[in-house]
């Protein structure tokens, strides 16, 4: 059930097993295995899938609607390969980390 619904989260905004992986920093046969249910995400990593596909935890185990998927023809479905990877990137870091790279970026930014 979870493989299924991670499958479809990751075919519904476009990633690839291999974008997910690299966001994750696991090998590809490693996402491939929990997409296929043949080992389990452990709970750091469940998070950060609910970051990745910007989804919720409860989502990502009932798969009947009861909660909400990404949604579809939103400005994600426009990014380029190399935009989706930073997307999925930034979704798997630590919030504080998020924040240190968006004003790491600012500051650049005002510099120039």
């Amino acid at each position: 059930m979870l493989g299924e619904r991670l499958r479809r989260l990751r075919e519904k905004t476009e990633y690839t097993q291999q974008q997910i992986a690299n966001a994750l920093h696991i090998d590809r046969s490693t996402y491939a295995y929990y997409e296929t249910g043949r080992t389990t995400p452990d709970i750091f990593t469940l998070l950060a899938f609910v970051n990745i596909f910007h989804t919720t935890l409860d989502s990502l185990f009932h798969p009947d609607g009861r909660a909400p998927e990404p949604p579809s023809g939103q400005s994600l479905y426009s990014l380029s390969k190399s935009e989706k990877q930073l997307l999925a990137c930034y979704r798997a870091m630590p919030p504080e980390k998020q924040k240190e790279l968006l004003q790491a970026l600012t500051k650049r930014k005002k510099k120039r």
